[in-house]
């Protein structure tokens, strides 16, 4: 009998001991925290070097009042020489300055989004002679052969801001590779001396300053590296070229001289940044 239990006790135990093993709760898997992606805005601080290039090209020297360069009398009676000279200036600076945008992940390659950035750097050039009137030739040697002194032009190149749209393609979930462009604007500052020991006789010495906010455009290209899930790096080229002021000086003023130019002004930059970057909201 005592044999009898014990196999309908194992008959129950090997019946019962899955339905149990069911009904009995299953732990969850540990929960991945979901990653932010590219998505959001940021803002960021940037450094590096910008390399200018400004040509300073006359197109008219005249004397004013009735006579202007629509008149050959101008040239052939007051300034038959000229324009006698053009300038060129380029140099590198340092460049710094802070950047602000959005972007959002389209999917799990493609990044889309806009960026402004505002930069301060200084850069100035200037030549001993007024840009177009720096020779005898300019009067007809008028004033003699030279040498002459007081005369000079001075460019200062200043700080720029752009709007830029952007696109970037992930080469990793981390690294992303992107290319920009928008308007930008460039501050160019001239400054201009007749002195009346200058190639013109001006009488008197006068120095005159213009300044003009450039408008152009901007292109370039990035490596942008999410380091952690709100900190990017990035390294960027970008081109700008800011188009042409039709700048000129002393008009009006009765010195003996009126000096009309085309500045055109264009630039190489390399930046580096670092920015945070806020999460999108959670609704």
């Amino acid at each position: 009998m005592s044999r009898l239990w014990l196999a309908a006790a194992a008959l129950l135990a090997m019946i019962a001991g899955p339905a149990f093993a069911a009904d009995m709760p299953l732990k969850a898997p540990p929960m991945v925290a979901p990653t932010l992606g590219w998505s959001g805005w940021y803002v960021g601080a940037e450094f590096g070097a910008q390399r200018s290039k400004s040509d300073w090209t006359p197109t008219c020297i005249q004397f004013g009042g009735p006579f202007t360069c629509a008149n050959p009398l101008n040239a052939l009676i007051f300034f038959p020489g000229a324009p006698d000279s053009a300038a060129s200036f380029s140099g590198t600076t340092g460049r710094y300055g802070i950047y602000y945008g959005w972007m959002y992940q389209a999917n799990d390659r493609w990044v889309f989004g806009a960026e402004s950035d505002y930069a301060f750097h200084h850069q100035t050039g200037s030549v001993p002679f007024i840009v177009g009137c720096a020779t005898a030739a300019c009067t007809g040697g008028a004033f003699g052969a030279g040498p002459f002194t007081g005369d000079s032009s001075t460019l200062r190149i200043g700080n720029d801001y752009s709007f830029r749209l952007r696109a970037g393609f992930l080469v990793i979930p981390d690294l992303q590779l992107y290319v920009a462009g928008g308007p930008a604007v460039e501050r160019v500052q001239a400054t201009m001396t007749c002195s009346v020991t200058g190639a013109a006789g001006c009488f008197p010495t006068t120095t005159q300053t213009a300044t003009k906010n450039m408008v152009g455009y901007t292109v370039g290209a990035g490596l942008e590296w999410k380091v952690w899930e709100h900190i990017l790096l990035r390294g960027e080229y970008r081109y700008a070229d800011y188009g042409t002021w039709k700048q000129n000086a002393f008009v009006g003023t009765g010195i003996g001289i009126e000096e009309f130019a085309n500045i055109h002004v264009k630039s190489n930059t390399v930046t580096f940044g670092i920015a945070y970057l806020f999460p999108p909201p959670r609704w």
